[in-house]
């Protein structure tokens, strides 16, 4: 946006110069939130990853929270929701547990973004040097 901002100057004696104003434009990229990719995993916990989240006036701040889950899939705990990356556990059932994420950014500028994990069991995953379909549900992409 577009900013002006007025120099009021005077010395010691109380001489006043001419008063400034100056125009400050400032261009920030739109805010845009990002959760990761989707991911299937053979793992009852994960670490989603919301740093590649982006724009907008910094700092950022994050919040996450389950969105949906399969029908009878056990109801995941966020550790360090406020975090950009935030540990999920107890997904201990298969299905799939979609987590929102919500970015602020500095002038209360939001933007949400979604990633779908699909808990499986190791015989599910076709091809294990995948990075989508991983066992450690830690470190896969």
């Amino acid at each position: 946006g577009n900013y002006t901002v007025t120099y009021n100057v005077s010395d010691a004696a109380n001489n006043a110069a001419v008063q400034v104003n100056r125009t400050i434009s400032i261009n920030n990229a739109p805010l845009n939130a990002n959760a990761g990719l989707d991911r299937t995993l053979d793992s009852s916990s994960v670490n989603l990853n919301g740093t590649q989240s982006s724009g907008g006036v910094a700092p950022l701040s994050y919040q996450w929270s389950l969105l949906s889950r399969s029908p009878g899939a056990s109801i995941p705990t966020i550790t360090n929701a406020t975090s950009a990356i935030p540990t999920v556990s107890n997904m201990n059932n298969v299905g799939d547990y979609t987590f929102e994420l919500e970015v602020t950014d500095n002038v209360g500028t939001t933007d949400t973004d979604t990633v779908r994990i699909t808990r499986i069991i190791s015989t599910e995953c076709p091809d294990p040097n995948n990075p989508l379909c991983c066992d450690d549900g830690i470190d896969c992409q």
